[in-house]
């Protein structure tokens, strides 16, 4: 044997498959009855081993108020009392056990754990939230006995994902939920765009999410039900909604630039079944920044001296048009430069429309003319 030997069931093979029919177990003599209503084959059979190795021997020392920790499961047991001497308790992880009726287990799978120096304790089982589908307040602390599955559940803890019930004996523990969410399927699909016009503003999408139940039709063929499931955010940051349906598709501005994890709750209405999902969204600055530079000029016969105020602290290149087909490039310290003044040198006199172009650090374009300021508008004698 592989497990613990008051495991031992009495099984029946017949057109369904295997099915327990123990109704005893007399571990002293090596007999194990049932009961059948059918006669077929049967045999006598131990759960699978899913470590595939020895169960793991934990000592369990004697006294009052007696805790220890079982790393095979991550769980914890404590005893108000253990008899003189201790013992060894052995643990191993049973892998597809015939669960209780309407339920699933979760990760399909059980901790068997069995000792002599004690006849009862309370257990502590962690689980791993990911395989829980309903809401875990509905989670079940499963203990099986010679008589079956009974719920031994006393407490819940959704924080640190831990499971607490009392157990009156020793034989497999599991954590359950109710199976009927089992056929939905909730999978979230959110997606975060950038705005390409507005400062800070995100689409976040999850229209493409799915939401459905499985069905059956006459010949046992699955098929989708589409089900109805609301949407809930959180940003990960603060802001205001300014678009969307105020379900699956929400147009956002955050109040600062930056780079936000936001969450989207996908609900199924009719069973509060959620689950949830994490976008990155970047709140960009993506608006030209508006023109502020005042131009002034300076003419001393056909020599121009154009220079500039208020230049923004990022302009990164300047190219001047000086309306006589030539035209002058700051790529250098640009914004010094047309503050001391940039001179150019006409050919003859009349008048010129002169036309400047700056470039700033994230590449926005802006172009200045006469339009803007009448001062780019000249008249050489």
């Amino acid at each position: 044997m592989t497990t613990n030997e008051r495991d031992v069931r009495m099984l029946r093979n017949d057109q369904l498959g295997l099915k327990d029919i123990t109704r005893s177990l007399d571990v002293d003599n090596d007999w194990v009855c049932g009961g059948t209503t059918s006669f077929t084959s049967f045999a006598a059979g131990e759960p699978f081993n899913s470590a595939g190795a020895d169960p793991d021997l934990i000592p369990v020392p004697s006294g009052a108020n007696v805790a220890v920790t079982i790393p095979l499961a991550s769980a914890e047991m404590s005893f108000a009392a253990v008899d003189d001497g201790g013992c060894t308790m052995s643990a191993f992880v049973m892998s597809k056990p015939v669960p209780p009726p309407d339920y699933r287990l979760l990760g399909d799978r059980a901790l068997d754990i069995d000792l002599e120096c004690s006849d009862d304790g309370h257990i502590c089982l962690a689980y791993d939230e990911a395989d829980v589908i309903g809401a875990e307040a509905d989670l079940v602390l499963w203990h099986r006995g010679v008589s079956g599955w009974e719920d031994i559940t006393d407490s819940i803890d959704p924080v640190n994902n831990v499971i607490c019930g009392f157990a009156a004996s020793f034989s497999p523990f599991a954590v359950g939920e109710l199976s009927d969410y089992t056929g939905l399927h909730l999978i979230p699909y959110p997606s975060a765009l950038s705005s390409q016009e507005f400062d800070r503003v995100v689409e976040f999408n999850a229209s493409r999410s799915s939401c459905y139940e499985e069905a059956y039709d006459h010949l046992g063929i699955v098929y989708p039900v589409n089900l109805n499931c609301t949407f809930t955010w959180d940003f990960g940051g603060p802001g205001t909604v300014i678009g969307g349906n105020g379900n699956d598709t929400i147009e956002f501005e955050y109040d600062d630039f930056g780079s936000y994890t936001a969450t989207v709750i996908m609900t199924e209405d009719i069973s509060g079944l959620t689950v949830s999902d994490t976008v990155t969204a970047e709140a960009a600055k993506v608006e030209p920044p508006p023109r502020s530079m005042d131009f002034s000029v300076s003419v001393n016969g056909n020599q121009l001296t154009l220079s500039a105020a208020s230049i923004p602290t990022d302009i990164a290149r300047i190219y001047v048009y000086w309306g006589d087909r030539k035209q002058t490039t700051i790529a250098d310290s640009p914004g010094t430069i047309l503050a001391n003044g940039v001179v150019h040198r006409y050919l003859r006199g009349g008048g010129y429309n002169i036309r400047v172009v700056t470039i700033d650090a994230a590449y926005n374009s802006l172009e200045y003319t006469f339009a803007e300021d009448s001062d780019l508008a000249v008249i050489l004698p």
